[in-house]
């Protein structure tokens, strides 16, 4: 299933080294452990992970467009410093 393919995609990225794999598949599969806990389960079925990693794509675009607008901001003030300088 979804998990054991993040186990084997996990030993994969550690053994290349792949740091931004590595987290991400981290990330994912601490979301995935959590989520059995919550629900007292063993595992996961793949509908329920599909669902946990659809909340964390949720979360990362969110997150993602949140950045984007702090970086506007963030150029609109240098602007004005530039053109106060």
């Amino acid at each position: 299933g979804i998990q054991a393919s993040l186990q084997v995609r996990m030993k994969v990225a550690m053994k290349a080294k792949n740091k931004e794999e590595l987290s991400a598949v981290r990330m994912m599969v601490a979301a995935m452990t959590t989520k059995q806990k919550e629900d007292g389960i063993e595992a996961l079925d793949d509908e329920a992970a599909v669902a946990v990693l659809a909340k964390l794509a949720k979360m990362r675009q969110e997150a993602t467009e949140i950045c984007g607008r702090l970086r506007f901001l963030l150029l609109a003030h240098l602007a004005v410093i530039d053109h106060m300088v």
